[in-house]
C-alpha cells in the first residue's frame, strides 16, 4: 500500500494523482482512525455517521444467530455506518443473512453455498445487490444479479470502506470528470485487482 496522506486539517481538492485520493486511514482501529475518516466525510459534505452503541451490536449478533467480526464491529461502534453515495454502509437493523438474496436462483452452487455464512452490509449504488461479508474468512463481496453470483472479491472490511472513500472524488459529493473516474479505478485495481 502506498504512504497514506495527512489527514489532520484535510483540504478538499480535486485529485491529480494516486496520492491525493482520499484514505484516511490503513485499517481500521489504528489511532485516530475514525476522527480522520470523520474529517474527510465532512469534508466532502457526507453525513456524519453517527456511531452505533455496543448493545445494538449484541442485540444484531443475537437476531443473525452469529457474531460479526471485529473490524466491521468497530466500524459500526466508532465511526458509524457511513452513507457514502454509492457505498451506504448497512444500518445495524437492516444487516440480514444473505441466504435468502433475492437473486441466489441464478447464483452457481459454490456462490449459493457461500450465501449462508454471508451478511449483507452495504447497499451498493441502490441496485438491490448488496455487498456482502463472509463471517467466516472476513472477505467482502458484490452479491449480484447481472451478472449474477458474487464478485469484485476484497480481503477485508478495511478494504472496503478504502474503496468507498477512494471513490468519494467520483460520486454526488466529488467532480464529474472522466481522467478522474479513470484514476479511481486504477487505484482500485492496483491495491485489490478489482473495481467496484
Amino acid at each position: 500500500m502506498v504512504d497514506l496522506p495527512e489527514t489532520a486539517n484535510f483540504t478538499l481538492q480535486q485529485p491529480k494523482t494516486e496520492r491525493d485520493l482520499p484514505r484516511p486511514f490503513e485499517s481500521i482501529g489504528d489511532a485516530g482512525w475514525a476522527e480522520a475518516a470523520r474529517e474527510v466525510l465532512n469534508a466532502y459534505g457526507v453525513p456524519d455517521p453517527v456511531p452505533v452503541a455496543a448493545d445494538v451490536i449484541v442485540e444484531t449478533e443475537r437476531r443473525l444467530g452469529c457474531g460479526l467480526p471485529e473490524k466491521y464491529r468497530r466500524l459500526l461502534m466508532e465511526l458509524g455506518p457511513i452513507d457514502a453515495d454509492a457505498f451506504r454502509f448497512l444500518a445495524p437493523h437492516e444487516v440480514v443473512v444473505l441466504d435468502k438474496y433475492w437473486a441466489r436462483a441464478s447464483f452457481g452452487e459454490r456462490d449459493t453455498a457461500a450465501l449462508g455464512k454471508m451478511v449483507s452490509i452495504v447497499d451498493y449504488c441502490s441496485t438491490g445487490d448488496p455487498i456482502g461479508l463472509d463471517l467466516e474468512t472476513g472477505h467482502c463481496a458484490r452479491c449480484g444479479h447481472d451478472p449474477p453470483g458474487l464478485s469484485n472479491w476484497l480481503p477485508s472490511v478495511d478494504s472496503l470502506v478504502l474503496v468507498a472513500f477512494l471513490c468519494l472524488p467520483v460520486g454526488y459529493y466529488g467532480w464529474q470528470d472522466t481522467e478522474l473516474e479513470a484514476l479511481v479505478a486504477r487505484e482500485q485495481e492496483r491495491l485489490f485487482g478489482t473495481r467496484l
